[in-house]
């Protein structure tokens, strides 16, 4: 055997090195006849046969080892990309899921922190109630710190779209259970919005609104979610209380069974009565 065929083997010190030997020996032996009768036919000299067959041979060897290394690592890649894609996916449907959980339990402070984040970034103290568990849980992190103890604070993108589904639905639960047990004076509040006429609580009407009426409408901006407004209107306080779309729809259909007069009411608070206990008298005048 040539002495540089002994040498090339001899340096052979790897996986890939040896594969391109075995390729190079399988292809001289594949093809070490058919080349030596076509060599000889073209008067090819006899001592270059084996190493131009050799030199082919480890050159094709070589090209397939590396793309088969080519392909390997490319698929390895694809499968690493995948598992910690996957791993990605897992962790964050056990976030989701611990969230889900945990919304429930929550307290107030730290419901009302949440509540506050959800809308924008907020500026709050390290040490507010509420607010050292939830960055502690992953639930808001840190933007900036513009004093010692305070920080610009986002929520977690995650959680604020599952915190946005837990207070629709907790609100849209407390609607239903409100509208089913309505007590006489928030029905007599309602009743404005579906009345022709406003009867009592306006200039108009020169009637006062009994203060229990009054007062259970200002509940129901809680419990119903109405919102209220106060406005000066030629030096004397006026408030407005008006129906959010899923409110009129659920009153719509279970309590009166058309659609609403109006959609926001206007009192006067000259012509509200005050609580029992200072008497009665108007409410309002500025």
């Amino acid at each position: 055997m040539p002495d540089w065929i002994v040498k090339l083997f001899d340096s052979i010190s790897s996986g890939k090195s040896a594969a391109r030997a075995l390729g190079t020996v399988l292809l001289v032996l594949f093809f070490w006849q058919p080349a030596s009768k076509l060599f000889s036919t073209i008067g090819f000299p006899d001592n270059y046969i084996i190493l131009f067959l050799t030199i082919g041979a480890f050159s094709v060897s070589y090209l397939v080892v590396r793309l088969l290394e080519i392909c390997w690592f490319t698929i390895a890649g694809k499968l690493a990309d995948r598992k910690i894609k996957i791993k990605k996916q897992n962790d964050l449907a056990g976030f989701r899921n611990r969230v889900k959980k945990s919304l429930p339990h929550l307290s107030p402070p730290e419901l009302g922190v949440l509540r506050e984040l959800s809308d924008s970034e907020q500026r709050m103290d390290i040490r507010r109630e509420g607010v050292s568990w939830l960055l502690k849980s992953g639930w808001i992190s840190k933007l900036h710190q513009p004093s010692a103890a305070e920080f610009i604070f986002q929520i977690d993108p995650v959680v604020r779209t599952i915190f946005i589904d837990f207070e629709d639905t907790r609100f849209e639960e407390m609607v239903s259970q409100t509208v089913a047990q309505l007590t006489e004076p928030q029905r007599q509040f309602l009743d404005l919005f579906w009345q022709d006429t406003i009867i009592y609580g306006t200039k108009s009407s020169q009637t006062p609104m009994p203060y229990d009426i009054y007062r259970a409408g200002l509940g129901m901006v809680t419990l119903l979610g109405l919102s209220k407004s106060e406005f000066n209107e030629n030096g004397r306080l006026r408030e407005q209380f008006a129906l959010n779309d899923f409110v009129e729809s659920k009153l719509e259909k279970e309590i009166f069974g058309a659609p609403p007069i109006r959609h926001e009411i206007k009192l006067d608070l000259r012509y509200v009565e005050g609580s029992g206990a200072t008497g009665g008298g108007a409410r309002g005048g500025i």
